[in-house]
């Protein structure tokens, strides 16, 4: 069994109802007739449900839409905003919401692992041009240099294969 949605200048989109069933939020559920106790849902002259009209949904976002309740991934992000604004206007999603959530930790995490690396960076240069704070003095030498313990090799000097950086604390 399904049920159709109609869409301003677009063509229909026929949904299963199983699926509606199972993955639908309930006030999209209620919209398109599934819940009971409730009004029956507006329909046009085809008896397409209207919904999508009332409410400015495009075939393309409601698709989008409907693919990520069937799988949970999201393809792409240039959507994120008009789906967010379909799934707020049926009182939420609680899948949708998660995968937000969700994202917005990842972010988050990455963020605090960037500024991580930057301090490393600052307190640990392996270069003169990573010493913005001055704590260590930077000498090129080769490989076989002789030195004293307090000076350590660091990285490769840029365009070469025999001079590296070596580096003391300031």
């Amino acid at each position: 069994m399904s049920f159709t949605l109609a869409f301003k200048n677009q063509p229909a989109l026929i949904v299963a109802t199983a699926f509606a069933l199972k993955r639908f939020p309930s006030v999209l559920k209620r919209l398109c007739g599934l819940g009971e106790g409730f009004a029956e849902p507006n329909r046009d002259s085809n008896g397409h449900l209207t919904f999508p009209v009332q409410f400015d949904i495009s075939r393309d976002v409601f698709l989008k839409c409907i693919a990520f309740l069937r799988t949970g991934i999201l393809n792409s992000e240039d959507h994120i905003a008009a789906m967010t604004d379909v799934f707020n206007t049926f009182a939420g999603c609680d899948e949708w919401d998660a995968f937000l959530q969700h994202r917005e930790s990842g972010r988050v995490a990455e963020s605090k692992a960037e500024a991580t690396e930057r301090e490393q960076r600052l307190q640990n240069p392996l270069s003169p041009t990573d010493n913005h704070l001055g704590l260590f003095v930077f000498e090129a030498h080769q490989a076989i240099w002789q030195h004293s313990d307090e000076w350590q090799v660091t990285s490769m000097c840029e365009g070469t294969t025999h001079m590296f950086w070596w580096r003391k604390r300031a």
